[in-house]
C-alpha cells in the first residue's frame, strides 16, 4: 500500500494487495481486455484525396500493382497511391512481404513453398527464397500471440 499512489501514476487499472482475492483479479484483467480492445490500432491511409482510418487487424494483404497499391480487407478493396515500402513501414509487425504481396500474419491458414493461402481460401505467391522467413515469420507472430 505504500507504492499505491506511484502506481496510479503510471495508468494502473487497479491496485491489488496480497494475498490477491481471485475474484478481484478476473475483475482487473476482464477490465484490462476491454481496455485493450478500444485501442485496436488503426493506421491511416489517403483514399480519394480524404484520409480514412483501417483498422490494422481487417487487413488481409496488399498488393502491388504498378502505380497502385491494391489493399484488401474481408469487406472491401481499397487503391492506395502510397509506395509499398512505406505502407509496409506504417503497418510494421504482423505483416510479411512476399514478392509483390504483404500480407498480414493473422489471416494465413497455410505455408507451402510457393503459396500463401489464406483462411479465406486466396491464394498468394510466395518465392523459394522466402519460404523459410516466412515460417518464421508466422511462428513469431503466433508465439508473440500467445503471449
Amino acid at each position: 500500500s505504500d507504492h499505491m499512489d506511484q502506481g496510479y501514476d503510471v495508468g494502473a487499472l487497479h491496485y491489488l494487495l496480497k494475498p490477491v482475492n481471485e475474484q478481484k483479479l478476473t475483475r482487473t484483467l476482464d477490465r484490462a481486455l476491454e481496455a485493450l480492445a478500444c485501442r485496436r490500432r488503426t493506421v491511416v491511409f489517403e483514399l480519394n484525396g480524404a484520409l480514412e482510418q483501417i483498422p490494422a487487424d481487417e487487413i488481409l494483404y496488399l498488393e502491388a500493382l504498378s502505380h497502385t497499391v491494391m489493399l484488401y480487407t474481408s469487406q472491401k478493396s481499397y487503391a492506395l497511391r502510397q509506395p509499398m515500402r512505406q505502407l509496409e513501414a506504417d503497418l510494421g509487425e504482423g505483416f510479411f512481404r512476399c514478392r509483390s504481396y504483404l500480407v498480414s500474419l493473422r489471416y494465413i491458414r497455410r505455408i507451402t513453398r510457393d503459396t500463401v493461402l489464406l483462411e479465406n481460401g486466396q491464394s498468394l505467391p510466395l518465392s523459394r527464397k522466402r519460404y523459410e522467413a516466412a515460417n518464421r515469420a508466422l511462428m513469431g507472430y503466433f508465439r508473440e500471440a500467445s503471449i
